[in-house]
């Protein structure tokens, strides 16, 4: 049974989450957005006001998705959809909270949304790359002018002060120690939704081998691999870097799986709100190498990668969404030679990466295949979820998932 776009995000995705329409200033390039001009998508928690409920998929924690059209409507930076740090819309005005020194991007974040110059910033490279690489359409930005936020020096301490207080009291320290900023969302129109981190699951599920020819998945693998290396190139031949910076004694990065999207036609290249000019080939090949194994659940991909591309000196990695670890040892770099068949899926989709980034060629591959393994993926990275007991909507898991991998598979020994 082949499967439509929208069922395969539903497998990924799980439940709808819930989002308001709001009073906004917006600024629109193009017919696509689906509301009416000067309203905006949010995800928060109303006092004392009702408005409609609408539902959308999620796109991270912070974002939704519609089908719209042939593709995908994409509302980035719009609240958050649950838990005790959803915004408040209240009386009209949103509040939320700013973080001062946050281990996360540039160190500073308004809670749920961007900042105007962060959403602008990204809007114009989204502009500059959609000519020169497969990637979004842009379609506009939202304002949230004079949104109250209340400051926490990190996301440790805005935690410990939402579970001590109640609603009351949550109100009364934004009227006592609330400040006025503006924030911002971006707009884009996607063909897909599907991350190819999340397509990269399927293929460490236990189930794999009994479902699909392993001369198939490496087939994928490599043009997957491919794909997303030309991909890089495109951008790093026009001087663009996808998103990396020197901190925190190594690269925090954008270049990696989980900002690359597939269909079963094609990959596309996403997120540029850390992308910047460069002619330096060190920080070229940096991005290369993190493209083959950042947020990559193949076996031993980090080993394959880093054999492939030595950085010097070589940096610790971290991803720009995440609390990068207090250390990091990488022990080898020899060439590594895969020794299972899992490890030789890893060499095909790095071999793809090479292959794409620098012969700037997209390996050839039927559709049906195509289609096949990317169904297949879909539902095997669904059925590894919920044998893990890990929520539908989970993304950019993958050290979570590979402990809890380890750890069935030592119980599993133990019971024998």
């Amino acid at each position: 049974m082949v499967r439509t776009e929208e069922e395969l995000v539903v497998k990924l995705r799980g439940s709808k989450v819930p989002f308001f329409l709001t009073d906004a200033e917006t600024r629109l390039d193009s017919s696509d957005y689906p509301f009416p001009d000067g309203k905006a998508p949010v995800q928060c928690r109303l006092v004392g006001v009702e408005l409609e409920k609408l539902e959308a998929y999620t796109s991270g924690n912070r974002s939704i998705i519609l089908p719209h059209g042939k593709g995908w409507f994409k509302a980035k930076a719009i609240g958050i959809p649950h838990g005790v740090s959803q915004p408040i819309l209240k009386e009209g005005r949103l509040h939320s909270y700013f973080l001062t020194s946050d281990r996360i991007g540039s160190g500073t974040l308004i809670w749920g949304f961007s900042t105007v110059e962060e959403a602008e910033s990204e809007f114009r490279w989204m502009e500059r790359i959609h000519d020169v690489a497969p990637s979004p359409k842009p379609v506009g930005v939202a304002f949230f002018r004079n949104l109250s936020v209340k400051e926490f020096k990190d996301r440790i301490e805005l935690f410990d002060y939402l579970n001590s207080v109640d609603m009351k009291r949550l109100l009364e320290g934004f009227e006592k120690n609330g400040r006025l900023i503006d924030a911002a969302s971006v707009y884009s129109l996607q063909p897909t939704d599907i991350r190819v981190d999340e397509v990269l699951y399927g293929f460490i599920s236990p189930e794999l081998e009994r479902t699909v020819d392993l001369k198939d998945c490496k087939d994928y693998l490599k043009w997957l691999g491919s794909s997303c290396g030309r991909n890089l190139r495109l951008l790093h031949d026009s001087n663009i870097l996808h998103g990396s910076i020197l901190r925190y004694g190594g690269v925090m990065t954008n270049s990696h799986v989980a900002n690359h999207l597939v269909n079963k036609d094609a990959t596309w290249i996403t997120d540029f709100h850390m992308s910047q000019e460069t002619d330096d080939d060190r920080l070229k090949m940096v991005e290369l190498e993190c493209l083959t194994h950042v947020m990559n659940p193949l076996e031993s991909a980090e080993k394959i990668g880093r054999s492939r591309f030595k950085p010097t000196p070589p940096l610790a990695t971290h991803v720009f969404s995440e609390f990068p670890p207090s250390s990091y040892i990488f022990h080898s770099l020899e060439e590594y030679r895969p020794s299972s068949a899992g490890e030789q899926l890893a060499e095909a989709f790095i071999d793809g990466v090479e292959y794409g980034y620098f012969r700037r060629k997209v390996i050839h591959v039927e559709a049906t295949v195509r289609r096949e393994l990317l169904e297949k993926a879909v539902n095997l990275k669904h059925e590894l979820w919920k044998t893990l007991n890990l929520p539908d909507g989970m993304q950019r898991g993958d050290t979570v998932v590979r402990e809890l991998m380890s750890r069935k598979k030592s119980q599993a020994s133990n019971a024998v």
